[in-house]
């Protein structure tokens, strides 16, 4: 718009322009990086041990971290090697699979991190009386705090979401139907899902269509 067009005082006039629903492309790490987030609290010490299972929980399995809140230890099962998700926004229970990495970084946690309480949540303030997270926000702040230290400075979004799409990229990359990331992630619905086929750049540029124009 030029100079001058509008008379002074009408600039709220001027329409705003469209912002469409799940136009952007999620951010995300990489696999490397994600590695390099973990490495900051390899240990020894009950924070460091704590920390480490809450960021493989987002970064592997993809939760929210308001279940990561709700989490208590009656959830894990360790014979049939799941995880129940109890209901929350998705208002359905659902079951994910714990890894080996994922239990081997619980199980250190419980051994060696966790204080001597009577809490059955399944993470806890690291200072007395290690009360449990009371607030999502907690968590959010300790993976946005985790990518910066790890110089993850690219992510203009810095928080436990970051880390769920980190989880469905790699899923998506090697082939995983929308259905089937939708399950681990808990999605109602597969257009919800669907932003993730954006996290294939190199299948989309496979089907790209060719640039017309003169070249730049």
């Amino acid at each position: 718009m030029c100079s001058g067009a509008l008379s002074p005082g009408l600039e709220a006039a001027a329409l705003a322009p469209r912002q469409w629903s799940h136009a952007s492309i999620p951010q995300s790490v990489t696999a490397q990086e994600v590695e390099q987030i973990l490495a900051l609290y390899s240990g020894p010490s009950p924070t460091a041990w704590r920390n480490r299972a809450i960021l493989t929980l987002l970064a592997r399995l993809g939760l929210r971290a308001h279940a990561l809140v709700s989490l208590s230890l009656d959830d894990i099962n360790w014979q049939e090697a799941h995880l129940v998700i109890r209901a929350g926004t998705t208002h359905h229970e659902r079951g994910l699979p714990v890894l080996q990495d994922v239990g081997a970084t619980l199980a250190e946690d419980l051994c060696w991190g966790r204080p001597a309480t009577t809490s059955r949540a399944l993470f806890l303030h690291g200072k007395a009386p290690f009360r449990p997270f009371s607030a999502s926000s907690s968590l959010s702040y300790l993976a946005a705090r985790a990518l910066v230290q790890a110089g993850g400075t690219r992510c203009a979004r810095r928080g436990a979401h970051v880390f769920r799409h980190s989880a469905a990229s790699p899923m998506v990359n090697c082939g995983a139907s929308f259905k089937a990331v939708a399950d681990v992630l808990g999605h109602q619905s597969l257009h919800t899902t669907g932003i993730y086929a954006k996290l294939d750049l190199a299948a989309l540029s496979a089907v790209a269509l060719p640039w017309l124009g003169e070249a730049q």
